[in-house]
């Protein structure tokens, strides 16, 4: 479902941007920048959302395995999607996106396949902090 918004929010902002153009091909190209930076910056906000939603099922003792892997699945989709808004920023920006979504990555596949609950609920707590503060790092050296 966010996906979906965040898609019509953003094809509506580019049929706005390809509407409203000033024929200024330097006002364009900084209207772009400012679209994509938003865009960034928005996607950003979503994917710390999702962080924190999975970091508060991970320590809540009655949630269920499928509900953890829903939700680890909905903050993998977010950070590919925030690999995508980063495309159209800085080197440093993609790279830093790049490194933070690794880390995690690794970080939930190194959880055991036999661990309990409880146990994995720990690790995925341990990897969404750091990735939560990856992604304040990021936003804030984003101007977000």
């Amino acid at each position: 479902m966010r996906k979906l918004i965040f898609g019509g929010i953003g094809a509506l902002a580019l049929v706005s941007t390809a509407a409203c153009s000033s024929g200024d091909p330097v006002a364009d190209a900084s209207a772009s920048v400012s679209d994509a930076a938003s865009s960034y910056c928005s996607q950003l906000s979503a994917t710390a959302a999702a962080t924190g939603e999975l970091a508060t099922l991970a320590t809540n003792p009655n949630t269920t395995v499928d509900e953890l892997k829903a939700q680890r699945a909905e903050v993998n989709s977010d950070l590919q999607d925030l690999k995508s808004e980063a495309t159209n920023l800085k080197e440093t920006q993609k790279a830093a996106v790049g490194t933070l979504t690794t880390a995690y990555e690794q970080a939930i596949q190194s959880i055991p396949a036999d661990s309990t609950v409880s146990q994995a609920g720990q690790q995925i707590t341990a990897a969404t902090t750091a990735l939560s503060a990856a992604l304040t790092a990021v936003k804030a050296a984003g101007n977000c």
